[in-house]
């Protein structure tokens, strides 16, 4: 006997039977919602889903929390993550049909004490990490790092909180060759670092060809993705600043 369930026979509030919100995000963070296979545009017409409103995306497909509702998030880097945003229950009953027992657990039952925490400099729109700063160390000479975290450390509530977004902020390496045609940095440099500003640019130091002709590629790279981007360069022959006439 088998026990899988066919369509008729899917209990009520299993993930197959909620309606599905199937969220895309592109490289900007706007978001595109299909909802049970339809489009689902936000309340106001000139306007888009973004990041910034997701709380408030989920709170209209599950109707303010009234309906169970899955969720599916589609990442611009091909990453999917599911979730199932559950309807707030209802209490039933009035307080006074409640026993004294009842009564006095809710009394007692611990409160959550919330803190709001800001930031400025980020990309509108832009995925933004909420982190506790427990511990530190320090890079190996080869990029890495290494760290050893008690547990009980991650209770502590003098941890600092750090926001992080994920375009804003990014360390950006930029990289000429080390010899033959090409340049240097300020600071007579091959390979300087860079970290990119609110609007996700990064701009590098100022950059001196030198005496030697012909293309080149400074490639900028990024810690996690695995194609830098690259700049064609050149070096020509100048023009004459001046002529000296010697006897």
């Amino acid at each position: 006997m088998s026990n899988r369930n066919s369509p008729a026979e899917t209990p009520p509030g299993s993930p197959s039977a909620l309606p599905l919100a199937v969220v895309t995000v592109n490289e900007r963070g706007t978001m595109t919602v299909i909802y049970d296979g339809r489009d689902f545009p936000p309340p106001t017409p000139d306007a888009s889903w973004s990041r910034a409103c997701f709380g408030d995306l989920l709170d209209a497909v599950s109707d303010h929390r009234t309906h169970t509702v899955r969720v599916e998030v589609h990442e611009f880097d091909g990453s999917v993550f599911t979730d199932i945003v559950h309807a707030a229950r209802q209490e039933r009953g009035t307080a006074k049909d409640q026993s004294p027992s009842v009564t006095r657990r809710a009394r007692h039952r611990p409160t959550h004490q919330l803190i709001e925490v800001t930031g400025a400099g980020f990309v509108p729109g832009e995925d933004v990490t909420v982190a506790l700063s427990v511990s530190s160390t320090e890079g190996s000479p080869g990029g890495s790092a290494r760290a050893v975290i008690d547990v009980s450390q991650l209770v502590d509530h003098r941890s600092e909180i750090l926001l992080i977004g994920r375009i804003s902020g990014v360390i950006v390496t930029f990289t000429a060759p080390g010899s033959g045609v090409g340049g240097t940095f300020a600071g007579n440099k091959t390979s300087v670092t860079a970290t990119t500003n609110a609007q996700g640019i990064a701009v590098a130091p100022a950059f001196a060809a030198n005496s030697l002709l012909g293309s080149y590629t400074v490639t900028a790279s990024v810690s996690g993705v695995n194609t830098p981007a690259s700049f064609n360069l050149t070096n020509t022959v100048g023009a004459v600043n001046s002529v000296t006439a010697s006897a």
